[in-house]
C-alpha cells in the first residue's frame, strides 16, 4: 500500500509514477510519452526533463552547424571553380557577383552566415575576389581544426580528463564546445 499524505490529495508523478510529496506547480510537457500538455511531475523528473530538452536543443544546434559546414564547402567549391576560369580581377569580380546572385547560391547564403557576410563584403566592394576566397578557406580551416580537437578527445580522452578540462575552461568557449561535442558523441554511441 502506498503511504497516505494526511490532509492532502495524493499526487503521482506523471513521468516516473512515484508518489510525489512535492509537485512542480507549473509542470512540464512530456513529449516522450505523447503528452504535450503540462503534466504534474516531481522535482527530480523536472530536472531530468530540463536536461532532455537541453540535449535536444544541442543536437539541433549541431545539426544546423553541419548544414552550415556543408553550405560553406559547396559555396567555396563553386567560387573557386569560377575564379579559376578568370584571367583578371575584374573578370573574377563580375563572375563572382553573378554567381552569388544566382538562385542556387542563395541557398548557401541563407544557410551559412559566413558565406552571407563575405558576399555582402564583395557586393559592397569592401573585399577583392582573392580575399573573398581566402576568407572562405580560412573558415573551412577553422572548422577542420575543431574536428581535430574533437578527435583528440576521442583518441586520448576518457570522460575523467574531459570533466577536468570542462571545469578548468572558464573563458575558452571553443574548448567548451569541443568537450560538449565529445560528450554528445558518447551519448549517441550509448556510452
Amino acid at each position: 500500500p502506498s503511504p497516505k499524505v494526511r490532509g492532502t490529495k495524493r499526487n503521482y508523478c506523471k513521468s516516473c509514477g512515484k508518489l510525489a510529496y512535492q509537485i512542480v506547480l507549473d509542470g512540464a510537457p512530456l513529449p516522450q510519452y505523447g503528452s504535450e500538455a503540462q503534466s504534474l511531475i516531481c522535482p527530480l523528473c523536472s530536472l531530468a526533463q530540463g536536461v532532455v530538452l537541453d540535449v535536444q536543443r544541442l543536437v539541433n544546434l549541431y545539426r544546423q552547424q553541419g548544414y552550415e559546414k556543408d553550405a560553406l564547402l559547396k559555396a567555396r567549391q563553386c567560387c573557386k571553380s569560377v575564379v579559376n576560369t578568370c584571367t583578371t580581377d575584374e573578370d573574377a569580380t563580375t563572375m563572382l557577383l553573378s554567381l552569388i546572385h544566382s538562385p542556387a547560391f542563395s541557398t548557401y547564403r541563407r544557410v551559412c552566415p559566413t558565406v552571407e557576410y563575405q558576399c555582402v563584403l564583395l557586393e559592397t566592394c569592401r573585399t577583392f575576389p582573392t580575399d573573398f576566397i581566402e576568407a572562405l578557406d580560412a573558415s573551412k580551416e577553422l572548422q577542420e581544426l575543431g574536428e581535430l580537437k574533437k578527435q583528440a578527445f576521442r583518441v586520448a580522452g576518457d570522460m575523467g580528463s574531459a570533466m577536468k578540462l570542462l571545469q578548468s575552461c572558464d573563458e575558452h568557449t571553443d574548448m567548451l564546445r569541443y568537450i560538449l561535442e565529445f560528450f554528445l558523441d558518447l551519448c549517441e554511441e550509448g556510452e
